[in-house]
């Protein structure tokens, strides 16, 4: 996702929740193929253009979502908590991702499951 790249690396003047909405158009387009991944709570994973990762992790105790975008060489971009940020439209923006990669993850599951079970 070349945008991604052109907000976080060029470091232009962008509000947090426009990268997360950019996100959440792009997984709904299917423009980004999300995995789940982790061992903190139930996260999820994409990787961008020049090797940025993007993860999205439910903590454990289910009452937040944290999103980071790290670099090719592992290094924070942006990190975002919903539990602690105070602008409830960044709050809701957040959640919002969460479920819309969770369904999007689940949606292909149960597609690749249906594909393979045609195949038996």
């Amino acid at each position: 996702m070349r945008l991604m790249y052109t907000l976080v690396m060029r470091r232009e003047a962008t509000n947090p929740i426009v990268i997360v909405n950019k996100l959440q158009s792009a997984t709904i387009e299917g423009k980004l193929l999300w995995e789940r991944t982790g061992d903190y709570g139930t996260q999820y994973k994409v990787v961008l253009d020049e090797d940025h990762i993007v993860t999205a992790p439910k903590v454990p105790a289910g009452n937040a979502v944290v999103l980071t975008i790290t670099n090719a060489e592992g290094k924070p971009l942006l990190h975002l908590d919903s539990g602690r940020v105070d602008d409830d439209v960044l709050k809701l923006a957040l959640l919002q991702l969460y479920v819309t990669v969770r369904d999007a993850v689940a949606a292909l599951l149960v597609e690749e499951a249906a594909k393979a079970s045609e195949d038996l």
